[in-house]
């Protein structure tokens, strides 16, 4: 019983995933896309929560995604993002899914920035990119103005997150899987 709920969950938010990419014929257009949006997400990040500037700035470097998602007791989402290496200034294009399950509820367009305190950490990310974690959130947002109250969902060490609704309702408390992983068409 349980396997067929995670299966069912993971084979959601694969579904999900694959109707959000942007449908490009040339890969440049598509990096440079996810690049506008990794800046644009800093930018605001930084006029949220100023302390983040400093941080990714001494980090061993940064990821940015954007997410769509759907959730009503179980919920997936998807996307893309990319992470940056500070030192080598090497950009890793990357996908994002995730599946959910607990009482929840909502729709969203949500941006996730993951700091690198360390290369180890970042490394990782880059060859394994699964975390896993459970928490709350409660968050509205229309046209990047709203609020969102959300505990730290991703627990690991050597990282920072910050989560952020951009567009969207959503509230619940659910247990949760990520998955990312190399984009091999933009890398």
């Amino acid at each position: 019983m349980r396997f067929r709920t995670v299966a069912a969950v993971l084979g959601m938010a694969a579904f999900l995933t694959a109707g959000i990419a942007p449908a490009y014929a040339d890969p440049a257009k598509q990096r440079a896309e996810i690049k506008q949006v990794s800046s644009d997400a800093l930018a605001e990040l930084y006029t949220k929560r100023p302390e983040a500037k400093s941080k990714i700035a001494q980090a061993a470097g940064y990821g940015v995604f954007t997410t769509y998602g759907l959730s009503f007791v179980l919920g997936g989402s998807g996307g893309k993002g990319v992470v940056h290496d500070n030192a080598s200034g090497k950009d890793t294009y990357m996908n994002v899914a995730q599946a959910s399950a607990g009482p929840q509820l909502g729709v969203q367009k949500r941006k996730v920035v993951v700091v690198f305190n360390d290369r180890k950490a970042m490394q990782h990310f880059i060859t394994s990119g699964w975390e896993a974690g459970g928490g709350g959130r409660v968050g509205a947002a229309v046209g990047g103005k709203g609020a969102q109250d959300s505990e730290a969902e991703m627990l690991r060490k050597g990282m920072d997150w910050y989560n952020f609704t951009e567009t969207g309702i959503e509230a619940g408390a659910a247990i949760s899987g990520m998955k990312f992983w190399k984009d091999a068409g933009l890398n």
